[in-house]
């Protein structure tokens, strides 16, 4: 699988790993992100710019083959967006449908609703006023209640928020995959860890846009897109690191430190002072 887009080149993307993809551009970053979003929602904004998954027959991948998880984690309160009030519904629906004790319950409910409805009158003698009578579905039910979500009575941190959002936004038929738009967003740095341990655990293909240093290391395979839309290339980084250190085998670590540093253009170990109190330190 792959990512095509006209404001990159062609990216790869491994299965079942976490795949991360920085950007040199801003303006790129953008709109790299939001058509990539245009797609998995199959919408088309009139441009002529896109971002999609691809097979390797260079075919576009249909957004019905897969189930997409998309969390922007810049986002403060993931837990009160559209997409999981509905997914908790329908949890909450599904969980409860297939309840026989819950569904004797919810028909005495409707039947006193009824009850209500029918002694509900505004009479005149030149008018009267009256509820017809409805059903009343499930999950409209369910919308009369407020969602508390918490972790034994305390709000959920950032981490706690982004499982919950996972667990309840996953397809269990379909193949799942997960957009990941700067996870470093409202997560303090000992914490970067913990995240991407719990992602590798979900074992699903993961894709993440990011310029954090942190989760452009920890990846599975990275991708850095230049401003001239070419990929920098981190093969040439190994083979010059080979020959420099030719009796050392290539850490996959310091090869990403060493690319991310000369793509970022900001090079914060080339002090030798800062590198000789690292050292010694």
């Amino acid at each position: 699988m792959k990512i095509a887009s006209n404001l990159s080149a062609v990216i790869d993307i491994h299965e079942k790993k976490i795949n991360t993809i920085a950007f040199e551009d801003t303006f790129q970053c953008n709109e790299f992100i939001r058509n990539l979003l245009n797609y998995l929602n199959s919408k088309e904004d009139g441009d002529d710019l896109f971002s999609e998954l691809i097979d390797e027959d260079i075919t576009t991948v249909n957004v019905k083959s897969f189930h997409s998880i998309v969390i922007n984690c810049g986002t403060l309160d993931l837990i009160s967006e559209k997409q999981m009030k509905d997914a908790i519904l329908r949890q909450f629906e599904k969980d409860c449908l297939g309840n026989e004790d819950i569904g004797m319950i919810y028909q005495k409910i409707e039947k006193e609703i009824s009850s209500l409805a029918s002694k509900l009158k505004i009479k005149d003698e030149h008018y009267q006023i009256e509820l017809d009578e409805t059903q009343l579905k499930f999950k409209q039910f369910l919308k009369l209640f407020c969602i508390d979500i918490h972790n034994d009575f305390s709000n959920l941190n950032a981490i706690q928020a982004r499982k919950a959002c996972i667990d309840l936004l996953k397809d269990e038929k379909k193949e799942n995959i997960l957009f990941l738009l700067f996870p470093e967003a409202n997560l303090g740095s000992s914490d970067f860890k913990a995240f991407i341990d719990l992602i590798r655990r979900y074992d699903m293909t993961t894709i993440v846009v990011t310029n954090h240093p942190y989760f452009m290391i920890e990846t599975d395979n990275l991708a850095l897109s230049k401003r001239n839309m070419t990929l920098y290339d981190l093969n040439q980084v190994r083979e010059e690191f080979k020959l420099m250190f030719p009796a050392d085998e290539p850490d996959e670590c310091i090869i990403r430190q060493i690319a991310i540093n000369e793509f970022s253009k900001n090079y914060f170990i080339k002090d030798e002072r800062y590198i000789k109190f690292i050292n010694e330190y």
